[in-house]
């Protein structure tokens, strides 16, 4: 096959891949020396009339789409021996799938950049009435520049695309009740066969890729297609917070609305969902690398039990058996046990300082020869009192003032004398034990 011409002007050099339907070879522009990539549909595909069909509707689907974030299409024809070929840009880099397979899962924003180049390009085929359907890691392909300092991720193999706004030459290739599309990235309308499926089945195959690159799995799984099928209509969305670590709990609720199993509650357009998606990673826009310096794409912790979080600590809650909530409750404790003590002992010296001055009297008649007074007794700190309350106390409660009243409280006067007045003795200082307070 190298030895022929593709159009009468591309050299084939070599084979590039081999899929279900054809293969893909490396091809230069004999004139140019421009390498190119050509497509071919192989074998006993090439005479079917739907085959052929559907590789022309590729073609021209998109060559439709002039954007950066779609493969180009340069040309299309059909050889001497009868086979279709479709001349394309050749791309430098790797498919979506094989870094996934390289680095088994990607990072939030690195999952955000490259899926939001993919809703670009989706967008501006939904915006010509071109549905993929058949969205898939496979089919990203992440082409580095030729300066290498810069990576886009470009949609390709249109080949299952449906055309709802079809041209001259041109076929939706949608039959009621076919299924068409990969088992792992259908949407519950395509598994049902239904003919109204629309962009939004892009959707939801948008969300299946951003499960796999964040997780490294399949959202749905089943031990045989029949029941993956039976699994994608039925089944509830997975949660991967709870699954798998560093995954955010809002990436949860992005992810349960993109794979709602009606239509109508999902994102309602692949635009929106991407920039959903960039808020989530802390990107400026979709598409565009994180705040901060440009990093690649970097393995997560394999998953497994021993990658798993718990539902509170993606929360920032704390675990059933923390100590942190005790250590609160005993901090406050310790606060009002010591505001409490502090007031009493303020009351307390109040008492002490209006007992003194009681017994003083009685201590003067004493015969017990004077000692020195010990050291006026520091007075207890008090907690300030707040703004509200008043610092004089009711006159009918100060401790000076019960001392006036008669009763207990009130010094036994001495009985009279009989004998002549004698000269008063000398007063005496407070005994041993008792505190002149200088009052």
């Amino acid at each position: 096959m190298t030895d022929s011409l593709v159009a009468g002007r591309y050299q084939l050099t070599r084979m590039i891949g081999r899929g279900g339907m054809g293969s893909v070879w490396e091809g230069v522009h004999t004139s140019l020396g421009t390498r190119v990539a050509v497509k071919f549909i192989d074998g006993e595909l090439a005479q079917a009339p739907e085959a052929r069909q559907r590789f022309q509707n590729e073609a021209r689907a998109a060559a439709r789409l002039q954007s950066r974030y779609v493969v180009q299409i340069h040309d299309h024809g059909v050889m001497d021996d009868g086979r279709p070929f479709i001349v394309m840009e050749y791309l430098d880099g790797e498919p979506l799938d094989s870094r996934l397979t390289r680095v088994g899962r990607l990072s939030l924003p690195e999952t955000a950049r490259i899926l939001g180049q993919v809703a670009r390009g989706l967008a501006k085929a939904h915006e010509l009435n071109i549905v993929h359907r058949d969205l898939k890691p496979e089919n990203i392909f992440m082409e580095r520049s030729s300066d290498g300092d810069e990576e886009i991720a470009k949609i390709v193999d249109f080949g299952i695309a449906k055309i709802t706004d079809t041209g001259p030459g041109m076929s939706s290739s949608t039959r009621t009740g076919s299924v068409i599309g990969t088992p792992f990235y259908m949407s519950p309308e395509q598994v049902r066969g239904l003919k109204t499926v629309d962009h939004r089945t892009d959707v939801w195959a948008f969300g299946v890729v951003a499960y796999q690159c964040l997780t490294g799995q399949h959202a749905f799984m089943g031990e045989s297609t029949g029941d993956l099928l039976v699994k994608i209509c039925t089944v509830p969305t997975p949660t991967p917070s709870l699954m798998f670590q560093g995954i955010p709990q809002a990436f949860d609720a992005w992810l349960a609305r993109s794979l709602a199993k009606e239509p109508e509650q999902r994102f309602a357009s692949v635009s929106e969902q991407a920039h959903e998606l960039a808020t989530l990673a802390g990107l400026s826009s979709p598409g565009v690398v994180a705040r901060g310096p440009a990093s690649e794409a970097q393995p997560l912790p394999e998953a497994g039990r021993a990658g798993t979080v718990s539902a509170y600590e993606v929360a920032g809650v704390p675990k059933r058996g923390s100590a942190l909530p005790f250590i609160v409750v005993g901090v406050v404790m310790l606060a009002a046990g010591g505001l409490g003590a502090a007031l009493l002992l303020a009351r307390d010296g109040k008492g002490k300082r209006a007992a003194a001055r009681h017994e003083a009297p009685i201590a003067a008649t004493s015969d017990t020869p004077p000692s020195a007074p010990p050291p006026p007794e520091s007075a207890p700190v008090v907690a300030p009192a707040s703004a509200s309350t008043s610092t004089a106390e009711p006159a009918s409660t100060h401790p000076q003032h019960k001392l006036k009243r008669g009763g207990a409280n009130k010094p036994p006067e001495p009985p009279p004398r009989v004998e002549p007045p004698k000269p008063p003795p000398p007063p005496s200082k407070p005994g041993p034990g008792k505190v002149d307070l200088g009052y």
